[in-house]
């Protein structure tokens, strides 16, 4: 933990299983950020920023196949100060994970998404799941 901005990188005081469903949380609140900032094409997504009453939790991207996630403790930090060298940070992170070749079961993000797939829940499931189009049973005469 960092004593100056009182920063901690995301996975370090909590267990592994947090660790993991931390990270999956960010990742996805990461993914949404970018697809928003697709959508409405205002620039280059810069950062995920999840503010609550006692600090924020914020992703950078770190290279084409990983993430940079910090959770400060304090709710007056200066986020302008942070970003700065958090990006930093996230810079040389992903320049050296970038060589390496990506990350343990990275996937790298796609430069354009395409628009998403019009789904109906039932055309999701396996026809042997369906229901059937009438009831199975009959409710006994009282």
């Amino acid at each position: 933990m960092c004593e100056r901005a009182k920063i901690t990188p995301a996975a370090a005081p909590r267990a592994a299983s947090d660790a993991t469903h931390l990270a999956a949380l960010a990742a996805a609140s990461f993914g949404l950020g970018h697809r928003v900032a697709d959508t409405v094409r205002c620039g280059e997504f810069r950062e995920s920023v999840v503010r609550t009453t006692t600090g924020c939790v914020v992703t950078y991207p770190a290279g084409r196949s990983a993430l940079l996630t910090l959770v400060t403790v304090s709710p007056g930090e200066d986020l302008e100060a942070l970003h700065e060298e958090a990006r930093a940070v996230a810079r040389r992170a992903g320049t050296v994970v970038d060589r390496r070749g990506g990350g343990v079961g990275a996937t790298a993000v796609a430069e354009a998404h395409g628009p998403l797939a019009v789904r109906t829940p039932m055309a999701t499931l396996p026809a042997q799941l369906r229901r059937p189009s009438r009831p199975t049973w009959r409710r006994p005469p009282i």
